[in-house]
């Protein structure tokens, strides 16, 4: 199923759908995955959580935070996505029942499709 980025999760993490390019990555085969890119070139992952596989989203959530947290304390020169912190203070927005998290994008880096 095709998701579509509406504005209504954009603006979850304050950012204006007429002021972003939206661009989608991969092909998907659990979550949907696009990098915004916002009018000031900052760059972000915005990616929708697949509830079929994924049915408690909000463990995702918890457990990032967990191993962020973890990173930052015993690790703090490893570089880590870390999900970004929506207006709400949440790392995970639900709208319209589906699940959303977004994080930094990191340039110069590859996602493989298969192992």
């Amino acid at each position: 199923m095709e998701i579509e980025v509406s504005a209504d999760v954009l603006a979850a993490y304050g950012l204006d759908i007429n002021q972003v390019q939206i661009e989608r990555l991969g092909i998907g085969h659990i979550n949907q995955t696009f990098q915004i890119t916002t009018k000031f070139n900052e760059n972000y992952i915005l990616q929708h959580i697949n509830t079929a596989v994924f049915t408690e989203p909000e463990i995702i959530a918890e457990n990032m935070a967990v191993i962020s947290d973890y990173l930052k304390l015993h690790f703090p020169d490893y570089l880590f996505p870390a999900p970004l912190v929506a207006l709400n203070g949440s790392t995970m927005v639900q709208i319209n029942q589906l699940y959303w998290r977004m994080s930094p994008f990191i340039s110069n880096t590859v996602s493989c499709t298969a192992v």
